[in-house]
């Protein structure tokens, strides 16, 4: 095989690398700001909804249209936190982010190894 061809196939294949990473970086930022945000703030709302109802005292068994909202937000929130948990969507893309990284700087020694 061609030196030459070797050598511009490594350089391409670092630089696919590269860019797939980073944009898997991308998404899970945006991951990350899509399930913390509402769940951060669907927390606060669960709260003052709670807060707000604690004074109620409705028969056993009956449920207002509130307290059903205040229920279904009270489990958005534990859903959403738990996928946030579980997914670590923050730590996800900062190892893609430095995965991009390394291989842009392979790519960089590549191209001064041909300097020579």
């Amino acid at each position: 095989m061609d030196i030459d061809a070797l050598v511009e196939r490594m350089k391409s294949d670092c630089k696919i690398r590269g860019t797939a990473h980073r944009n898997r970086f991308a998404y899970f930022r945006r991951i990350h700001v899509m399930i913390g945000l509402p769940s951060a703030l669907l927390a606060t709302a669960a709260g003052s909804l709670a807060t707000v109802n604690a004074g109620g005292g409705a028969e056993a068994g009956t449920f207002t249209a509130f307290e059903i909202f205040s229920l279904v937000i009270t489990w958005s929130v534990a859903l959403l936190t738990a996928a946030n948990s579980f997914l670590n969507p923050h730590q996800v893309s900062l190892g893609h982010r430095d995965k991009a990284t390394g291989y842009d700087v392979l790519h960089g020694k590549i191209g001064k190894a041909l300097a020579f």
